[in-house]
C-alpha cells in the first residue's frame, strides 16, 4: 500500500496525466491480464480440444470470455472512479494544448490493451498446438491417411460400380452423360471407357481423366464442351466421373497432384496385390489414431483380404458411425455393424446394440473425422489466430472500438450531463428533420442517402462553427451544440469516403445473364478511415480546449 501511495504521489507530480488517468496502474493490471490469459490458453489445449469444431471461437464458447469480461468490468470501474473523481486541471488550471492528446492517446492504449487480451489467449494455444501437433508433422500424418483413405471405403459399392472388380479394369474412369429428353423419363445415358493411364485434367474446377478436350463456341451466350477423343456431347447437360480417386474421400491438405501421385501409388498396390504395403499402410493410420486418442477399430490383415480377395458380402467395409453431441463423442451406428455372414434382408435392417458388440472383433470401425477436424484446426491455428490477426478485420475493429471508447472518456469529463441531453436532443431533431425530407422525396438509393448524411454532417458542422466563433453568442449556449458538432465532424469524413466510392462506381450488365455488376474505381482501407478520425478527433480537441481551457 506504501508503495500505490508513494508511487501515485510521484506521478501527481512528475506526471499528472498520467496519475489523473491512473495509466500505470491500467497497464500493469492489463499486461498481467494477458499474461494470464497466454497461459490459460496454452493449458487449455489438447488432443480433445483440436478435435472439436470451431477453434476458432475457443475462447468464447468455453467460458473464458465470462471470466475476461470480469476482469475488464472491475478495471473499468476502478479507473473511471479515480478518472471522473479527481479533475484539478478541469477546475483550477489551464490546459496545455496537447493535453487531451496525452490523455486520448493514454486511454487509447489501455483500452486497446484489454480488448486484445484474446490475442494472448489464442497465442497460448499457438505455442501449445506447435508444441503437441506441428503443422508440418500434421501434414505427413495427413499423407499417410490420404495413403489410407482408398482402403476405407465405407460401401461395397465402390469396389462393385457397373460390376467391375478392383484391380482391373478399376479405377474404372468413365465419362457419363445424359442427353437432354423432355422430361427425366425420356434422358438416355450414355457411357464410354476412358484410358486410365492419361493424366488427370482440370475442367472448370471438376477433374477429368481423358485424351483431349475440345470446345466450340455456339453463340454469344452458350458454350458446348465436346470431348472429341471420347463422345460427341452434344445436347449433354451433365457429366459425372467413376474413378479410384472420386470414393477416396481424401482429406482437404493435399494438392490434386498429391493426391494424384498417392492414387497412382494405390493402384500399384491394388494391381500388385501387395498385401504387406497395405497392412503396413494401415498400422501407420493405427498409430496415428492412438496418439491423438482417435477411436477406431481397424484390423489391417483382415481388411487387407477382405480387399485384395473382394470378400466383401457385408453391410459396409468401414463404419465411420455418428456423433453424439450430448455424449461429446463419435459412436458406430446399429446400421453400420459388420459382420462376416452374408446380408439376410428377410431380417431385420438394424441389428440390436447386443449383436453388435458380439461381432465386435468384425466391426472395423473409424473416427476418421476427428483428424480431419484436427488438421482443419492446427491450419487454422497457425493461419489465422493470435497475431496472425494484426491488420485483419478483427484487428481493426479493435482499433476503432479503442479509439470510440477513448474519446467517449474524455468527452464525458469535459460535457456536462445536461448539455450532453441537450446535444442529444439538437442531433436528433435535425436528424429527424433530413429523414422526414427524404421519405417526402422517395429517396432509398444508397447514394441519396450518403448524400443526405454529408449535407446534414455539414449544416451541423457550420451551425456549430459559427456559435463556437461568434462573438454574440454565450460559451455557455455554444457547449450545448458541441456534442452535435463532434457527432458530425467524426462521421463527415468516413461517410463523404463511401460517398465519393459510391458516385465513382458503375454498374454493369454481365452479358448472357440476368444481373448487373457494380465496379468500383478504387477500393478504401481502415487506413483512410482511422486517418479521417484523427483528423476529426484533432478539430474536436482543438474545439473542446476553446470551450473548457482557462487561458494560460
Amino acid at each position: 500500500m506504501n508503495l500505490y501511495k508513494k508511487t501515485n504521489t510521484y506521478l501527481l507530480e512528475n506526471f499528472p496525466t498520467f496519475w489523473n488517468t491512473r495509466f500505470v496502474w491500467m497497464i500493469l493490471i492489463g499486461l498481467c491480464t494477458h499474461i494470464l490469459f497466454f497461459g490459460i490458453g496454452y493449458v487449455s489445449l489438447n488432443f480433445e480440444v483440436l478435435k472439436e469444431y470451431g477453434i476458432g471461437n475457443f475462447f468464447f464458447k468455453k467460458g473464458f470470455a465470462v471470466f475476461y469480461i470480469i476482469i475488464g468490468l472491475v478495471s473499468i470501474i476502478y479507473f473511471a472512479l479515480k478518472y471522473f473523481a479527481h479533475n484539478p486541471f478541469k477546475n483550477f488550471y489551464p490546459l496545455p494544448h496537447n493535453y487531451f492528446w496525452r490523455i486520448f492517446a493514454q486511454l487509447f492504449s489501455m483500452f486497446f490493451l484489454y480488448f486484445t487480451v484474446f490475442i494472448s489467449f489464442e497465442n497460448g494455444i499457438r505455442l501449445k498446438a506447435n508444441k503437441i501437433a506441428p503443422l508440418n508433422i500434421v501434414k505427413n500424418e495427413n499423407y499417410k491417411i490420404n495413403l489410407a483413405k482408398p482402403f476405407l471405403f465405407t460401401n461395397i459399392n465402390d469396389y462393385h460400380i457397373v460390376n467391375r472388380h478392383y484391380p482391373a479394369p478399376f479405377p474404372c474412369e468413365d465419362i457419363t452423360g445424359f442427353k437432354v429428353g423432355y422430361d427425366t423419363i425420356n434422358d438416355v445415358q450414355i457411357s464410354h471407357g476412358i484410358d486410365t493411364k492419361m493424366p488427370y485434367l482440370n475442367f472448370n474446377g471438376t477433374l477429368y481423366q481423358y485424351g483431349k478436350l475440345g470446345s466450340k463456341q455456339i453463340d454469344e451466350c452458350l458454350t458446348e464442351s465436346t470431348l472429341d477423343t471420347i463422345y460427341d456431347l452434344n445436347n449433354v447437360y451433365g457429366i459425372d466421373e467413376y474413378s479410384l480417386y472420386n470414393y477416396s474421400n481424401f482429406e482437404n491438405a493435399h494438392s490434386d497432384i498429391d493426391r494424384y501421385e498417392i492414387l497412382r501409388h494405390v493402384h500399384n498396390l491394388y494391381q500388385n496385390k501387395d498385401s504387406i504395403a497395405i497392412v503396413k499402410i494401415l498400422q501407420d493410420l493405427k498409430s496415428i489414431c492412438k496418439k491423438y486418442n482417435i477411436s477406431e477399430q481397424l484390423y489391417p490383415s483382415k481388411i487387407t483380404n477382405a480387399i485384395l480377395k473382394q470378400n466383401l458380402n457385408k453391410q459396409q467395409l468401414v463404419s465411420v458411425g455418428f456423433y453424439d453431441y450430448k455424449k461429446n463423442e463419435r459412436i458406430p451406428s446399429a446400421s453400420d455393424a459388420v459382420v462376416e455372414a452374408p446380408v439376410d434382408y428377410s431380417k431385420p435392417a438394424l441389428p440390436n446394440p447386443n449383436e453388435i458388440k458380439k461381432n465386435i472383433e468384425y466391426n472395423y470401425s473409424i473416427d476418421i473425422n476427428s483428424f480431419s477436424t484436427i488438421t482443419e484446426n492446427v491450419e487454422k491455428i497457425n493461419e489465422e489466430l493470435g497475431t496472425n490477426q494484426i491488420f485483419k478485420s478483427n484487428f481493426w475493429a479493435i482499433v476503432f472500438l479503442s479509439l470510440g471508447f477513448s474519446l467517449f472518456f474524455v468527452l464525458v469529463k469535459y460535457i456536462q450531463l445536461k448539455n450532453l441531453i441537450i446535444g442529444i436532443v439538437i442531433a436528433a431533431i435535425l436528424m429527424a428533420i433530413i429523414g422526414l425530407f427524404g421519405i417526402v422525396n422517395n429517396i432509398s438509393k444508397e447514394k441519396s442517402i450518403l448524400a443526405l448524411g454529408v449535407f446534414y454532417c455539414t449544416i451541423i458542422i457550420c451551425v456549430g462553427l459559427y456559435v463556437l466563433y461568434s462573438n454574440n453568442v454565450k460559451k455557455a449556449i455554444a457547449s450545448k451544440w458541441m456534442v452535435s458538432l463532434y457527432t458530425s465532424i467524426l462521421c463527415i469524413l468516413p461517410v463523404s469516403i463511401i460517398l465519393v466510392r459510391e458516385i465513382t462506381s458503375s454498374e454493369i450488365t454481365v452479358k448472357c445473364q440476368s444481373y448487373t455488376s457494380t465496379i468500383y474505381l478504387y477500393e478504401f482501407n481502415p487506413w483512410q478511415f482511422l486517418l479521417s478520425e484523427l483528423i476529426a478527433v484533432f478539430f474536436i480537441f482543438m474545439w473542446m480546449r476553446k470551450i473548457h481551457a482557462k487561458v494560460e
